[in-house]
């Protein structure tokens, strides 16, 4: 997937981070979703069409790794749709934000806003019809934007206190805005959303799953559920491969480093984390805790494909800043306490965002540091 840095002007294939930015792997400019003016084009409506069939294929067929590939493919090409000015495209990345597919790091007052920032391009963009390439069918504009409108005011019915207060995110602010803007009232009473979201419980086994992808790896997360999900995922078999791996969960910790700590004692200084290698040590989990215990499961892989971070000495500095001496450490307990999410999942690409000036140590702390401080996103 190639596109042009506006920053520096070169053709690249973008960092993909964990807030669901992109980033120039030159230049290390963030490349903001500055669309073009609205307009359908035969390329990013087959762009969008791409991305709805997987976005579909997705609904349908939830199973580890192909929910995973296949959500992912379908936000970066309604991305690219958006990019080049498909309304339909942008109302449905504001979708993407709404609804929480795109990262996973994202505090609930900063996914309302990014969401906003896509709904309210399509709702407040003043046109009274979008040029449409001859040859593409013409949308019901009209339509589109009252959907959107919908989606956007459930949303911010929904959001943080906090976020209501601002006049931006406010309902009834926004209420009049398209009131003056469509002509007419825009009720949301009846408006019913429906969609799939992932729990951290199948985040986790995703994640987990995909660690084995040759072409891009995560290289580290955690996740927080409770030890009844962990049961019940050490009982699932290998998505595709049943009979030759029955329990997923043990073949993938033999080959990616993963451990655990109890919620309630991670500040503690008794808040040791525990590895996770063995059917046995999964065995002792389920039996020292309750089944409605929390704990965070930490997770280092150093399988599959790494683009930015090929060789393992450079992973295991990344590592060493995280869990040392057989110990977590400092940095990484900082995440789990101050991270704001109980989803973290993270690739070598958000390493070498940071990374052009900085050590890679330095830039494992300097991630770490900008998602305890709010994502950056904003």
């Amino acid at each position: 997937m190639e596109i042009t840095c506006t920053a520096c002007g070169k053709e690249i294939a973008p960092l993909e981070l964990y807030d669901g930015t992109w980033s120039c792997p030159y230049c290390r400019n963030l490349l903001i979703d500055q669309q073009s003016e609205l307009k359908i084009t035969k390329e990013n409506e087959e762009l969008f069409r791409q991305g709805e069939m997987l976005y579909a294929q997705w609904l349908f067929n939830r199973d580890g790794r192909t929910s995973i590939s296949c959500v992912e493919k379908a936000i970066n090409l309604c991305r690219l749709s958006a990019r080049q000015g498909n309304p339909k495209a942008i109302a449905r990345l504001g979708y993407y934000y709404d609804k929480d597919y795109i990262g996973g790091n994202f505090t609930e007052a900063m996914r309302v806003k990014l969401a906003y920032t896509y709904y309210s391009q399509v709702c407040y963009s003043g046109l009274s019809e979008v040029e449409t390439d001859q040859g593409v069918a013409k949308i019901n504009w009209n339509d589109v934007r009252h959907k959107t409108a919908q989606a956007m005011l459930f949303m911010l019915s929904q959001a943080p206190a906090e976020i209501q207060e601002s006049k931006t995110y406010n309902v009834k602010a926004n209420l009049e805005h398209l009131h003056s803007e469509l002509g007419e009232d825009v009720s949301f009473s009846g408006y019913v959303t429906s969609y799939y979201k992932l729990s951290n419980k199948e985040r986790l086994f995703s994640m987990l799953i995909s660690c084995m992808d040759k072409q891009r790896a995560p290289l580290f997360g955690a996740v927080k559920l409770a030890v009844a999900d962990v049961r019940e995922l050490s009982e699932r078999a290998w998505p595709g491969d049943e009979e030759k791996i029955p329990h997923a969960l043990d073949f993938i910790a033999k080959k990616v480093f993963i451990s655990y700590v109890k919620v309630s004692e991670l500040g503690s200084s008794g808040g040791r984390f525990t590895r996770l290698g063995t059917s046995s040590s999964f065995e002792r989990l389920f039996t020292d805790l309750d089944e409605s215990d929390m704990i965070w499961i930490f997770y280092f892989n150093n399988n599959g494909g790494h683009k930015y971070l090929g060789s393992k000495g450079k992973r295991k500095k990344v590592n060493n800043v995280l869990y040392s001496d057989a110990a977590a450490t400092d940095t990484l307990k900082r995440l789990l306490q101050f991270g704001k999410t109980s989803f973290h999942s993270f690739y070598d690409d958000d390493i070498y965002q940071f990374s052009k000036q900085k050590s890679l140590p330095d830039a494992t702390g300097a991630l770490i540091e900008q998602v305890c401080n709010g994502g950056g996103s904003e």
